[in-house]
């Protein structure tokens, strides 16, 4: 990560999303990597957290892909596949970030933790 890089957001809603989400890394990677980075330009700040576990079906991406993007008219089914990504998804939205996640080639999950840098005015 990149030591200069400064947010200014709620650190405990930060920290929380990705504990969770290095939390199911290391939970689904047996034997493997987990890394975590950052990118930070002019306008957004992205933290990137990768393994190369088991990764997720096509149905679980689209499925958090698509409540992510309509998070505010979507009601929770947490039986779906589990409380943590769902709590995931509802701190980015309180923090104003974006959460991106595909599939790691060959194997695993990328999640991309994207937070604008420039404040509402």
């Amino acid at each position: 990560m990149d030591p200069d890089a400064y947010l200014d957001i709620n650190r405990n809603t930060l920290s929380v999303i990705i504990h969770n989400l290095l939390d199911n890394a290391v939970k689904f990677t047996k034997n493997g990597n987990i890394s975590i980075d950052s990118e930070v330009t002019r306008n957004t700040t992205v933290i990137i957290i990768k393994d190369n576990g088991t990764g997720m079906s096509p149905s679980q991406i689209e499925y958090y892909t698509s409540l992510h993007k309509n998070i505010d008219n979507e009601k929770l089914l947490l039986q779906k596949y589990g409380m943590g990504l769902h709590l995931v998804l509802q701190l980015a939205h309180i923090l104003r970030a974006t959460i991106e996640l595909e599939n790691n080639t060959p194997s695993g999950v990328v999640f991309r933790i994207i937070i604008n840098n420039i404040a509402d005015e």
